[in-house]
C-alpha cells in the first residue's frame, strides 16, 4: 500500500514520530527505538498536516478536501474526539505557544 507521506511531527521526548499518509487516509505512529510502525489511526480524508499539543496528549490533523476539516485525536485512546471545519484544502497546522489557538493554511477558498 503506498503511503504518500505528507507531514510528520515528533513527540517532545523524541521517542515517536507521527506520519500523515495521504493516499491511505491514515496517521501512523512510528516507534523510533524499535524502528517500526506501532499504530495506525484511520482518518476520514487525506491527512495533510500534523501538530501535537504542548502536553503531547492531542494530535491535530488537517484533512485536505474541498471541504476540509481538522481532526482532533486523543492519543491515549487513538480516537478522533472532535472535528473542526477548515475551508478548502487545509494544511500546515500550527499551535500558538500557549496552545489556545490553532492556525491552519487553506490552499484556496471556493469561488
Amino acid at each position: 500500500m503506498p503511503l504518500s507521506l505528507t507531514a510528520l511531527t515528533a513527540t517532545s521526548d523524541g521517542k515517536a514520530l507521527y506520519l500523515a499518509c495521504a493516499t491511505s487516509n491514515c496517521v501512523l505512529r512510528f516507534d523510533v527505538a524499535r524502528q517500526k510502525v506501532s499504530d495506525s489511526i484511520t482518518m476520514p480524508e487525506s491527512p495533510s498536516g500534523l501538530v501535537l499539543s504542548t502536553d503531547g496528549r492531542r494530535l491535530y490533523v488537517t484533512c485536505a478536501a474541498a471541504e476540509s476539516k481538522v481532526c482532533i485525536i486523543d492519543l491515549a485512546n487513538r480516537k478522533i474526539i472532535a472535528t473542526i471545519p477548515a475551508g478548502h484544502t487545509a494544511m500546515a497546522p500550527v499551535l500558538s505557544p500557549d496552545g489556545k489557538t490553532l492556525y491552519v493554511c487553506n490552499r484556496r477558498e471556493r469561488d
